[in-house]
C-alpha cells in the first residue's frame, strides 16, 4: 500500500489535463475504452506482483484484491488524463469555429453547463449529449435557442476537444471569423 501516495499526484495532473483540454462530450466513450483497457492491463500486472507489493495479502485476501483494484483504477484514470493532455497539446489544428445552438441550461454542483447541438447537419461523431462549461454570468445570460460558436479542434487522437467559445449577441449574427 506504499504505492498509493506515488499515484496521488498523477490523479491531480489527470484532472488538470481534463480541465485544460475539455471534451465537448460529457462522458466520451473513448475515455472509458482507454481507461478500461489500461485498468485491465494494470490490474493484471499488479496481480502478478501482488506478493511483492503486499506480502500480508495471504492473510487478508479481500483487502489485498480491493487495494489492487483501487490502484489499477487510479492508474486507468491517470492514463485517460495523459491521453487527454496529449490529444490537446499535440493538436496543432487552426481555429475551427463551429456554430451551435443552446438546447438547455444545467447547473451541476458548481459547474454551469449549456447543453448544445450543432446548428448545421455536419458529420459529428459524438455519441453523448454535448455540454459546454461556461461562467455563471454567461450561463445566466444565455437562453435556449441562443447561438454560440465553439472552437472545436479535431484532436491529435481524433477525439474532438473545445479550445474556446464565443457567445453570440442576439442583435448580431454569429460569424466564424475570429
Amino acid at each position: 500500500m506504499v504505492a498509493y501516495p506515488r499515484y496521488g499526484w498523477r490523479c491531480f495532473l489527470a484532472l488538470q489535463a481534463l480541465d485544460a483540454f475539455p471534451s465537448l462530450e460529457r462522458d466520451p466513450v473513448s475515455a472509458y475504452l482507454v481507461a478500461g483497457a489500461i485498468l485491465i492491463v494494470a490490474f493484471a500486472a499488479l496481480a502478478r506482483r501482488r506478493h511483492r507489493l503486499m506480502p500480508w495479502g495471504a492473510r487478508t485476501p479481500g483487502l489485498m484484491w480491493g487495494g489492487l483494484t483501487a490502484l489499477a483504477a487510479v492508474i486507468g484514470f491517470a492514463s485517460w488524463g495523459l491521453v487527454s493532455y496529449a490529444n490537446g497539446a499535440l493538436d496543432h489544428a487552426p481555429d475551427n469555429f463551429v456554430p451551435f445552438a443552446v438546447v438547455d441550461r444545467t447547473k451541476y454542483r458548481n459547474d454551469f453547463l449549456l447543453q448544445v447541438k450543432p446548428e448545421s447537419t455536419t458529420t459529428f461523431h459524438l455519441s453523448n449529449s454535448l455540454y459546454l462549461d461556461v461562467t455563471r454570468d454567461e450561463w445566466e445570460s444565455t437562453d435556449s435557442g441562443s447561438s454560440l460558436l465553439i472552437d472545436l479542434r479535431p484532436g491529435f487522437f481524433h477525439v474532438p476537444w473545445v479550445a474556446g467559445y464565443r457567445l453570440c449577441i442576439p442583435t448580431t449574427p454569429c460569424k466564424a471569423s475570429p
